[in-house]
């Protein structure tokens, strides 16, 4: 795992990919097939990469365009819940040496990407759904996997990180501490 080739490549494909998406849409639909069936207000998370590996980033047109397919993700989740009343999010996993590596990065993408104005009118134009319900399901089916090893990694506080994603409106919709 630390060879050079593998750190580089271990994330791909990543959100600027359109596999990413179809896989992740695939692993969507495993999810809600798997939530057990007696309990319909049970939800699923799908964790994904934090964007992409940092260093393969060209500037903002790459965080443009993965905010585009997560946007695009985020939409086949709201189809997925009319059609099968099943609550799947996917969970970006900030990471060491990613695009989104802390908690003050993924609240940034968050407010420039995928919270937005212009992230509700694309996921309306996708979905179908007006404007105040497609800023709803942004925030129900896109969120955070908070690994707190991670966290620490970059000297970030749990409770500060938890706080922070509160006010910011980040669903932490997986926890992992090891």
């Amino acid at each position: 795992f630390h060879g050079q080739r593998v750190k580089d490549e271990v994330y791909l494909p990543d959100w600027r990919d359109e596999e990413r998406l179809r896989y992740t849409n695939q692993a969507a639909d495993l999810m809600a097939a798997l939530l057990p069936e007696d309990d319909a207000q049970l939800e699923g998370s799908v964790s994904t990469v934090p964007g992409a590996f940092k260093a393969a980033l060209r500037g903002g047109a790459d965080a443009a365009a993965m905010a585009d397919l997560m946007i695009r993700h985020a939409a086949h989740l709201v189809a997925l819940r009319a059609r099968t009343g099943r609550t799947v999010t996917l969970a970006l996993e900030p990471e060491p040496a990613c695009f989104i590596e802390t908690v003050e990065e993924a609240v940034a993408f968050f407010a420039d990407h995928l919270h937005g104005e212009a992230a509700a009118q694309r996921l309306a134009e996708l979905s179908g759904l007006g404007p105040s319900a497609a800023q709803q399901s942004l925030h129900l089916h896109l969120g955070l996997c908070l690994d707190l090893c991670h966290a620490a990694v970059e000297f970030e506080d749990a409770a500060d990180c938890v706080q922070r994603l509160r006010q910011a409106g980040i669903r932490v919709t997986k926890m992992q501490i090891s």
